[in-house]
């Protein structure tokens, strides 16, 4: 993986846990020198493309969270098999499937950290991060559509002027500036922050994702609105960005779950 040669993938999520990592219930049972895993992972990103797999398993299922670890499965265990890929709105270039383990056999030694340890490796070591790849994507996706509308608006002329002489339009392209570059802003201070005390890393993650994303959806939004219905249209990229960023507010965790971790760490909570 670090050579580039092999790809990774994780895996949390279940059709009964959604986005809530407490409530798997995929299990891991000890026998001999392998566990011994059953159960279902759904939406898993590059399931399938994948070549290795951290899987987030219940090891002790009396012990609540801290009965989860993490296990490292390869893509050609025995007992592993895929669904189809999901059919999705946008981000069609990432596969995202389901994931059965019919008593699949995994070495003891592909255990990563300690037995009962497996949300603080999959949430400070993992997603924690990730949220920031996420929030930079959606950055990516902001900026984009701001250049595209922008172009769009010299080049379409009406009546012999560009559209972008229009105040209704420079509205529209001003607030997709301001609102990108907030974003890129509120990431850029998060990742600081993040790095002078990884203990914040998770809490700045939400933050910067949940702002980046709703952000690209606003302003790729906007950007069909400057381009009217060529925006509309599949031949032009900016109808893309607007459901790959629409995903942004589902993927690696909802907006609204994402409210209320941010809400309920002010609070204490």
């Amino acid at each position: 993986m670090v050579s580039g040669q092999a790809l990774g993938a994780f895996a949390v999520h279940e059709a009964n846990s959604g986005s809530n990592a407490g409530a798997i219930t995929t299990t891991a049972r000890k026998d001999g020198d392998e566990y011994v895993v059953n159960g279902s992972k759904f939406f898993i990103t590059s399931a399938g493309e994948a070549d290795v797999y951290l899987v987030l398993v219940r090891t002790d299922p009396e012990k609540g969270p801290q009965g989860m670890s993490a296990l490292l499965i390869e893509k050609e265990a025995h007992g592993l098999s895929f669904g189809h890929p999901e059919d999705k709105m946008g981000f069609r270039s990432s596969s995202s499937r389901e994931m059965f383990f019919n008593d699949c056999r995994v070495p003891s030694a592909n255990l990563v950290g300690v037995e009962g340890g497996g949300l603080q490796v999959i949430g400070q070591n993992v997603i924690g991060w990730g949220f920031f790849g996420a929030a930079g994507i959606s950055v990516g996706i902001a900026l984009a559509a701001v250049d595209l509308a922008v172009k769009h608006a010299k080049e379409r002329t009406i009546a012999g002027q560009p559209i972008g002489v229009h105040q209704a339009v420079q509205s529209l392209i001003a607030d997709m500036i301001i609102r990108s570059e907030a974003a890129e802003t509120l990431l850029a201070s998060c990742a600081v922050k993040a790095d002078a005390s990884q203990n914040s890393a998770t809490i700045n993650g939400f933050k910067a994702k949940l702002f980046a994303s709703e952000s690209a959806v606003e302003v790729t939004n906007k950007a069909i609105q400057v381009m009217g219905g060529h925006g509309y249209c599949r031949d032009y990229t900016v109808e893309r960005l607007f459901r790959d960023a629409r995903g942004l507010t589902l993927h690696f965790k909802t907006s609204e779950w994402l409210r209320q971790d941010v809400a309920k760490a002010a609070l204490g909570l």
